[in-house]
């Protein structure tokens, strides 16, 4: 398993683009068409935190995505995971460092909507104590109140760039190994 890592834009959006119709809806509310989900990822901000868990550490592809848009003390989230992914806790591990990241940039709050038929994402909400509050169009609204940073939030975050640092000296060594062994991680 992969490090969690930032990912481009362009990652995102072909991350975005290879969900199923059900992960989309889970997503973004509505089965999103190719045109919107490029025009969701060319609105994005450089200032907006993308980040996610990749295949392998020789791929680029991205297995479970974050798209977090901060606005002051407040975030709002935005979390998908490829189907062939899901299960695998991939959206718990960015959820949690999507939280710690906020926490060490004073983030106290972070929003999101989620469908109340998305169930792999209401089970998180449940699994992590998260408070939700139904709206008046039947969606539900997650808010996640973050405590200050402390050195549990800074250790997190420092060993995941540990992770990375290793998964990047590994990479050679692995492609290597994927050629000798005819594996495709693509």
């Amino acid at each position: 398993m992969s490090a969690i890592e930032f990912i481009t834009k362009e990652q995102l959006e072909q991350h975005l683009l290879e969900l199923d119709p059900e992960s989309l809806v889970c997503r973004f509310g509505y089965p999103a068409s190719k045109e919107t989900i490029k025009r969701y990822v060319e609105s994005i901000p450089e200032t907006d935190l993308l980040f996610g868990i990749k295949v392998s550490i020789t791929s680029e592809r991205v297995a479970s995505a974050v798209h977090l848009a901060i606005n002051g003390k407040t975030a709002e989230l935005g979390i998908s995971t490829l189907p062939e992914f899901k299960r695998r806790g991939y959206g718990e591990r960015v959820l949690r460092y999507g939280v710690d990241l906020l926490r060490n940039r004073g983030v106290t709050q972070i929003y999101s909507i989620c469908m109340p038929d998305n169930s792999p994402l209401m089970a998180l909400i449940r699994k992590l104590n998260i408070t939700t509050v139904t709206s008046s169009y039947g969606q539900k609204e997650a808010m996640i109140s973050i405590p200050m940073a402390g050195i549990d939030s800074i250790l997190a975050e420092l060993r995941n760039d540990r992770l990375i640092i290793i998964d990047s000296a590994m990479k050679p060594w692995a492609q290597l190994w994927e050629r000798m062994l005819n594996i495709d991680t693509k």
